[in-house]
């Protein structure tokens, strides 16, 4: 029986598609200029890690420089480029009304997470909530999610982890837990099939947690 659900941030809890993808726009034409990069590619940068985005496309850069601008960008522009999904807060009214402990683990780091959190008004919804600087290894390595099951008082079989990228499958089915893919955006997900459920709405989503917290 599922008692708790785990959500990823980027693409999953929020719409920030739009969002990153500006804000490495921003980077690139800033610093590397002569860079071509696709669409697909910019999609992508939603779920690794900023530390990984710099790491891979800034080698070489003034890092400092780069994550300042990065911060700045954000810090004035990530709540206007950032939506809910449609029924989203429906869903987490149900899982809440179900009593679900509800935990969210994502790469991004912490001064992001709380001002999304804050200006969406989701703070409220979750038990428990990772980000970058709480853990020393980061999706798709399994700790910060096996560190949200047990800072929820849940073990493995008791919860369902919900994320939109390869990252969140592989660290799923790292942690050895069950793993929903949302299907949302922009993103291609290569390794989709490795999921054990598939939705694409909040609607679906309540659909199955309504059918996994009976049996």
């Amino acid at each position: 029986m599922v008692k708790g659900i785990i959500f990823d941030l980027d693409g999953t809890s929020l719409n920030t598609d739009i969002y990153v993808v500006l804000n490495y726009i921003n980077l690139f034409e800033k610093f590397c200029p002569e860079r071509l990069i696709s669409l697909k590619e910019l999609a992508y940068l939603s779920g690794p890690s900023l530390t990984w985005g710099l790491d891979t496309y800034f080698y070489g850069l003034d890092r400092e420089k780069i994550m300042k601008e990065y911060l700045s960008w954000a810090e004035e522009n990530a709540v206007r480029y950032t939506l809910m999904y449609p029924r989203e807060r429906e869903a987490f009214e149900y899982f809440k009304k179900e009593n679900l402990k509800i935990g969210l683990v994502t790469n991004k780091i912490k001064s992001g997470v709380e001002r999304c959190l804050t200006a969406f008004d989701l703070k409220k919804y979750f038990n428990s909530v990772f980000y970058y600087e709480r853990t020393s290894k980061h999706k798709p390595d399994p700790e910060p999610i096996l560190c949200c099951i047990k800072e929820l008082g849940l073990s493995k079989d008791e919860v369902i982890y919900v994320g939109d990228d390869k990252v969140d499958i592989q660290a799923g089915k790292a942690a050895g837990v069950k793993v929903c893919l949302v299907k949302f955006g922009l993103k291609e997900v290569s390794n989709e099939d490795d999921s054990d459920y598939k939705v694409t709405s909040y609607d679906e989503l309540s659909e199955l947690v309504s059918r996994l917290i009976k049996e």
